[in-house]
């Protein structure tokens, strides 16, 4: 007989290593939380819209991708790509506090999200960049004095050494003077404080440029698919520092930690520099080695936006949408979009889903797994004097999610950090392997925290070979049951009288909601399905994943006795040469699953 158990009992360890689905402790998460309390595993906070494009005068929100501090008020840039955006503000620094359009005299005007950043600077004012403008503001107003750019790219920005900073015709750094008070005028390619990356300038595109204390960092993407560049500059001479060769085609996020700058690469790879190049630490599991959304874009569409990390809580950040960057645009099962967290302990988890909820309204997602747009992600904690009873909030997320099949809406997002909302997640096991050649399956088991509330509930799958899930438009009829086309989606693959599959909702209402199929009827070639979970105020259309998930019982909820539960397994994944767990968790508050353990015996030997 052997027992294995998740985490190890001595080390406590929980690791996501994102390389195969057999080493490490996790091999699929959605809103885990595996740092708050180490060695078990919690969910993530829900986060909470703030504000989105429908509330009134936010409809050219269109992609939040900046957000900043100044004069005890938050702001952020939101804009469609026909650059009618806008600077939006909360009118305080608290997180909850919600956003309004910036209608002052000169406020930005021409925003637009795919070009567009917003900094604070070291002089105190801050600074955004439109489609063709380097706008300044001091105090809450913004000066009549702009600096002229071309439309040609991105216009991202940095502070540094008494300067501002600004990318102009896309592979250009231009600067002005701001260390007297406001800007002076923009410096020159071939004089100092100006540069131009690349010889290529078809193909090279700066990404970003961040200052650290002692330089800055410019990343570049080369858009013909070649290998893109990091270089470091002193801000002042005609020609970059150093050069660092990617092993990818270019660098598209960075955020520097302890001086040390951290880059996602256009293969969705997490980098660091170790002071002679930059060292892959980790990346997402791309199981199908498609790259991600618009890897090489020239506009900030990326899978991530250039300032899509973040150090919170003193961890690394990092904010992703997952479509694929091929002809279909499907997504991997082991890449939720959303908030993932870096930590060498634990590797690269998804820890946030961005989800329609706001604080006080109904629930009907729980974070979605394919999203339309990403942008902005930042700390931004609260002041001290924000000690409300409804204050809330330790970062905000910028990004466009969907509302149906379809339909979009863009929001901006902060999480609850007071954790008083329900929230979802789901843990998937790397395949445990028989001991020998087929082991028997017997038991499995889950210790869990005693349940906070009324309306919590652990739910365990299990399946003893891998597949490729099928994702389908479905349309709602009731709480408790769908349609879907037979061309789209066979549901008798998934489902026969007596046993079920499993529906997992990735877009639009119900997502992040895991359901077993108890009933299926084909109808002239559409399928009426029914399943167990009820989804609140479904209607209209959702996307979800078919998979092959045998749900065993009892479900764990709060009619539970003792602090563990005993599974026996289904009698078709007894026998195997590895079997994979999947648990959904419906939790509120610092609920938690302490281990879960397999036990088994040799059924054929090695010899």
């Amino acid at each position: 007989m052997s027992i294995i158990t998740i985490p190890n009992p001595q080390t406590k360890s929980l690791v996501q290593p994102n390389t195969s689905d057999v080493l490490g402790s996790i091999y699929i998460s959605q809103n885990l939380d595996v740092q708050e309390n180490t060695g078990r595993i919690r969910l993530g906070k829900r986060m909470i819209v703030n504000s989105q494009d429908t509330d009134s005068g936010l409809s050219d929100l269109y992609n939040p991708v900046a957000f900043t501090t100044h004069n005890n008020v938050i702001y952020t840039l939101g804009g469609s790509t026909s650059g009618a955006g806008k600077a939006y503000k909360n009118g305080s620094t608290s997180l909850d506090a919600n956003f309004t359009a910036d209608l002052t005299s000169n406020a930005p005007a021409e925003v637009d999200s795919r070009y567009s950043d917003m900094i604070s600077a070291s002089n105190g004012m801050m600074y955004a960049t439109g489609n063709t403008k380097l706008y300044e503001c001091s105090g809450g107003t913004w000066s009549a004095t702009t600096r002229s750019l071309t439309t040609a790219g991105a216009h991202m920005l940095a502070s540094y050494a008494g300067r501002i900073y600004v990318t102009n015709l896309g592979n250009t750094i231009v600067s002005a003077d701001i260390s007297t008070g406001s800007m002076g005028v923009l410096s020159t390619v071939g004089n100092s404080y100006a540069l131009r990356i690349g010889l290529d300038t078809a193909a090279t595109v700066i990404t970003f440029i961040r200052a650290s204390a002692s330089r800055i960092w410019i990343g570049t993407v080369n858009t013909a698919g070649g290998k893109g560049y990091v270089y470091s500059w002193d801000g002042q001479s005609t020609l970059v520092t150093n050069s660092y060769r990617l092993e990818s085609s270019g660098a598209l996020s960075c955020v520097i930690k302890d001086e040390i700058p951290y880059i996602m690469d256009a293969n969705g790879d997490l980098l660091a520099f170790n002071g002679g190049t930059f060292q892959k630490l980790t990346g997402f599991n791309r199981s199908n080695g498609f790259r991600l959304k618009n890897n090489t874009q020239s506009s900030n569409t990326r899978f991530i936006h250039p300032n899509g990390m973040s150090i919170i809580q003193g961890n690394i950040h990092i904010l992703i949408n997952n479509e694929n960057n091929n002809y279909a645009t499907d997504i991997e099962d082991t890449i939720p979009s959303g908030v993932w967290e870096y930590t060498q302990a634990n590797g690269l988890v998804h820890k946030y889903g961005l989800g329609s909820s706001t604080s006080g309204g109904t629930i009907t997602d729980y974070g979605q797994n394919r999203v339309s747009r990403i942008g902005a992600l930042s700390e931004l904690n609260r002041r001290s004097t924000d000690t409300g009873a409804n204050t809330n909030g330790s970062f905000y997320a910028g990004g466009t999610i969907y509302t149906d099949a379809s339909s979009t809406k863009a929001c901006i997002w902060y999480d609850d950090i007071n954790d008083t909302l329900q929230k979802a997640g789901v843990y998937v096991s790397p395949f445990i392997e028989s001991s020998q050649v087929t082991d028997v399956f017997q038991k499995f088991f889950v210790k869990h925290k005693k349940f906070l509330n009324s309306t919590d509930k652990i739910v365990v799958k299990t399946r003893t070979e891998d597949e490729v899930p099928v994702e389908a438009t479905i349309t709602w009829t009731s709480t408790t049951t769908f349609t879907v086309p037979n061309s789209s989606v066979v549901v008798s693959n998934y489902w026969t009288s007596g046993t079920g599959g499993e529906v997992e909702v990735t877009q639009g209402l119900g997502s992040c909601k895991c359901a077993h199929i108890t009933n299926a009827v084909n109808n002239s070639g559409t399928w009426t399905v029914t399943v167990d979970e009820t989804f609140t105020s479904a209607t209209g259309t959702s996307k979800a994943r078919f998979a092959n998930w045998n749900k065993i019982t009892p479900q764990i909820d709060t009619n539970q006795v003792m602090q563990y539960q005993e599974f026996s397994l289904p009698e078709e994944d007894q026998n195997d040469i590895y079997i994979q767990f999947k648990i959904w968790m419906l939790f509120t508050g610092k609920n938690e699953i302490h281990s879960i353990s397999i036990i088994s015996k040799t059924q054929q030997p090695l010899v």
